[in-house]
Order: C-alpha cells, then structure tokens, then sequence
C-alpha cells in the first residue's frame, strides 16, 4: 500500500478544495506490471514484463505515459538515484538499462553469457 502525506494543518478550514490522492493507476492495456521504483518527487516509475516498456505516474494526479518503449525483454527491478537516473533490470532478456527518468537517452549493457534462468531481476542500493 501506498500513502501520500499532504501537509498542513490537521482541524484547518480552508476555502480551497481538499486534495485527494489517487487511489489506482490506469496503466496501458496489455502493460503486464512488475517493477516499480518510486521518487524522487511524487513519481512512479514502472515496468513492463510484457515488452520492456518504462511508464511514470504522477502520484499526484495518477496520469502518467510511456516515457521508453521496451526493448523486447522484460523491465523487472527498477531503482532511481539522487542523479536523476533510472536502473532498470531486464530478467530474462539478461540485460540492464540505465537512462533519465523522463523521455530520454537510454544505455543498455548485455551479459556476454546468456543463461537460460532469468539472471538480472533486481537492482541492488
């Protein structure tokens, strides 16, 4: 489960409509979740074991796009860095991603010695 804390203060009448967080993510048809990575800031970052596509979310609004169309192998582990950076681990296709976490340049790098077991499934802090 995921909450959002909005500030202010708690008992305080204000004019302004009271914000609500989303309580579910419309994700492309077919998506087929499986790795998330969350912030900094209030995105989502998730991936595909269908394609290997990369989608963020606004956790604030829950709208969100494709922001990498998948390689072909699947997007498992995913981390983000205080760099601006997204590490995307590709299991079976025994690949990992690196690029920004909006649309942008992505680096792919391939073991040299595919294994028939699914290898790079998470990426580690």
């Amino acid at each position: 489960m995921l909450a959002i804390t909005m500030g202010g203060s708690a008992g305080a009448t204000s004019d302004r409509r009271a914000r609500t967080s989303p309580t579910s993510l419309s994700l492309p048809d077919g998506f087929q979740p499986e790795g998330i990575a969350i912030g900094p800031g209030p995105f989502a970052f998730i991936g595909s074991m269908a394609d290997g596509s990369l989608y963020r979310a606004d956790l604030r609004t829950g709208r969100g796009a494709i922001i990498s169309r998948g390689p072909g192998t699947p997007s498992l582990g995913m981390k983000t860095d205080p760099r601006g950076r997204l590490f995307v681990a590709g299991g079976t296709g025994d690949d990992a991603r690196c690029g920004s976490r909006s649309p942008g340049i992505w680096c792919t790098a391939t073991a040299s010695t595919p294994t028939a077991s699914p290898r790079l499934r998470t990426v580690g802090a």
